[in-house]
C-alpha cells in the first residue's frame, strides 16, 4: 500500500518519463510533490524502490524504470492538477541535478509510521487526534517497538538540539527513564515534547524545558501521561 505522495510522485515519474524520455530532476520532483527539501524526495524514491514499484538501473544517471504500479492503476497522457502541481511546466533549468541517484542507499528496509500532527516544544497543544499521514523512515532507524512521528512546534528544547519543524520519532511507551525526552499527555487534554523526571517523595513530575526562555512545570503524577519516547529526529533541510 502506498501513502498519498508515494502514489503522487509514481504517477509524476511515469508521466515525465514518458514525455521526456528521461528522469526528471530532483529540483523538478521536489517542485512538482510541493515539498519544501530533496530529503522528501530520497525518502519517497527509497520507498517506492523497496515496494518494487520502480528499478534504478545501474551505472545511468537519472535513469529510474517504472515497473508496476498498486491495483493496476490507470496512467492517464497528461497528469491532473489532483496528482501533482503542473508549476514545474516552467520550469526548464538546463543544470540538472544527478546527485540524487547515487546517493540514495539502494534496497534499504524502510517502513511506514503514522505522523500525528504537531507536538509542542514550548507551551501544550491539544491533545493527539488521528493520524494526518503517513511517513517512511529506515528500519534501521528505530528499531524494534510501535512507534509514530511528530512535528515539533516552537523552541523550548533547543538546547537539545531540537528545533521547530523537526520530525520526531517517537516509540510508544507509557514509562520513562529520569532524564528521557517524551512525549507527555497532561490533564487528558495537552500534548508537550519535554525531558522527563519524576521527582522523588513528592508524587510529582517535573516536565522540563530546554531553553532557559521556557518555564520547567511540576504536575501531580496522575496528570501525566507518557506517550511515548523520542528515539530521533528528522531535520529536513530547504
Amino acid at each position: 500500500m502506498l501513502t498519498p505522495k508515494q502514489k503522487s510522485l509514481l504517477i509524476y515519474l511515469k508521466n515525465k518519463i514518458d514525455q521526456d524520455q528521461l528522469c526528471p530532476t530532483f529540483d523538478e520532483m521536489k517542485e512538482a510533490m510541493n515539498l519544501k527539501s530533496k530529503s522528501g524526495i530520497h525518502r519517497l524514491i527509497m520507498a517506492l524502490e523497496e515496494r518494487g514499484f520502480i528499478r534504478r538501473l545501474e551505472n545511468r544517471a537519472r535513469a529510474i524504470e517504472i515497473i508496476r504500479f498498486p491495483g493496476g492503476a490507470q496512467i492517464s497522457n497528461r497528469p491532473s492538477k489532483n496528482d501533482y502541481s503542473d508549476s514545474i511546466a516552467a520550469q526548464h533549468d538546463t543544470m540538472r541535478d544527478t546527485s540524487f541517484i547515487s546517493s540514495i542507499p539502494p534496497q534499504e528496509k524502510m517502513i511506514e509510521i503514522p505522523l500525528y500532527g504537531k507536538v509542542a516544544a514550548g507551551s501544550p497543544l491539544e491533545t493527539l487526534q488521528d493520524p494526518t499521514n503517513f511517513i517512511t523512515v529506515p528500519e534501521k532507524l528505530i528499531g524494534q517497538g510501535r512507534h509514530y512521528a511528530l512535528i515539533v512546534s516552537g523552541d523550548s528544547m533547543q538546547n537539545a538540539g531540537i528545533i521547530d519543524g523537526d520530525i520526531a520519532i517517537i516509540r510508544r511507551s507509557k514509562t520513562a527513564d529520569n532524564g528521557k525526552i517524551v512525549v507527555a499527555l497532561v490533564d487528558e487534554a495537552e500534548v508537550t515534547l519535554k525531558r522527563y523526571f519524576e521527582e522523588e517523595g513528592r508524587n510529582q513530575i517535573l516536565l522540563k524545558a530546554e531553553n532557559p526562555k521556557f518555564e520547567s512545570k511540576s504536575y501531580a503524577k496522575d496528570q501525566v501521561a507518557i506517550q511515548g519516547s523520542l528515539i530521533s529526529i528528522i531535520r529536513q533541510y530547504d
